[in-house]
């Protein structure tokens, strides 16, 4: 197939919520960039409350503030050293937080389809996180672990995924004797057309270690 032919080349791109299909787009690539720009409000995000406190709580500490999670088409392992732990500053061994509940998002996926059925690439994800954990030493409620689970990640030649994910910075919902991390975690995946980013999806989640994970923000970027 020639550049050419690439160039035109018409697709189905779908996404879909916890198995729901809340998004269908057909044609070029460019004619879906096109039709997303049409649709920016087409998904009703879920919101939760967050007091807007400007000054990162520095008593916290967070593991990390980007990773990979898909490198090279394949998903990192979504566990242990890929994951993200939030802990007070006053003791950091996560074996003194104890008692935490687990928390699941929504579950993502997001792929595209060329017209003779043949899929190009398909992912589908969701956050797990580990939150309200307590430790008498520090008081509050905790986040031991947060990562980003791959239920699916194939793509076909020429066509490759790669992803990250980022943390926004720490505030503090709580109080100093009981304090409650609160943080926003990006997951921007991209999907390349040889060496060619062609489309990119971008998610948002509220993670709060007193009420656990919310989906606040789903949209695709359009290069």
């Amino acid at each position: 197939m020639s550049s050419e032919d690439q160039i035109d080349e018409k697709y189905i791109e779908t996404l879909l919520i916890n198995g729901k299909e809340v998004s269908r787009r057909k044609g070029t690539i460019e004619e879906i960039h096109d039709k997303a720009k049409k649709d920016e409000h087409i998904l009703e995000p879920s919101y939760f409350s967050v007091p807007e406190l400007p000054i990162p709580d520095i008593t916290m500490i967070a593991s990390k503030l980007t990773w990979e999670i898909i490198k090279s088409g394949k998903p990192t392992i979504d566990a242990d050293d890929s994951a993200l732990h939030v802990f007070s500053k006053k003791d950091s061994n996560w074996t003194n937080y104890v008692n935490s509940k687990k928390g699941e998002s929504d579950k993502i996926q997001w792929k595209l389809d060329n017209l003779f059925g043949i899929n190009c690439f398909d992912v589908i994800f969701k956050i797990i996180t580990n939150y309200g954990a307590e430790n008498p030493n520090v008081g509050g409620k905790w986040i031991p672990s947060t990562y980003v689970h791959f239920l699916k990640c194939s793509s076909r030649w020429p066509w490759n995924i790669e992803g990250k994910a980022s943390v926004s910075p720490i505030i503090n919902d709580g109080t100093s004797n009981e304090p409650i991390p609160v943080f926003t975690l990006t997951v921007n995946l991209a999907a390349n057309q040889g060496i060619i980013t062609k489309r990119m999806l971008s998610y948002q989640f509220n993670i709060d270690g007193d009420k656990g994970i919310e989906r606040i923000e789903d949209e695709f970027l359009n290069l």
